[in-house]
């Protein structure tokens, strides 16, 4: 029988913003990071939970919460 969690999760990205605002144009081309790009949804499900699952549930990917 497997766990259902149902959740809302809000990031907040304020600082992310205030440090790419700090970095100069040749540090913001060097690191090319930008927060609003990034699909939290596909990040959550297809890369968080699956390493939390594996390395700390020490869980084989398929198995079932």
């Amino acid at each position: 029988m497997g766990i259902n969690l149902w959740f809302v999760v809000r990031f907040d990205v304020t600082n992310t913003k205030r440090l790419i605002e700090d970095m100069s144009i040749e540090e913001r081309k060097r690191f090319n990071f930008d927060i609003e790009s990034i699909n939290w949804e596909h990040y959550i499900k297809s890369v968080h939970v699956p390493g939390v699952r594996k390395h700390l549930l020490r869980q084989p990917p398929a198995a079932k919460l």
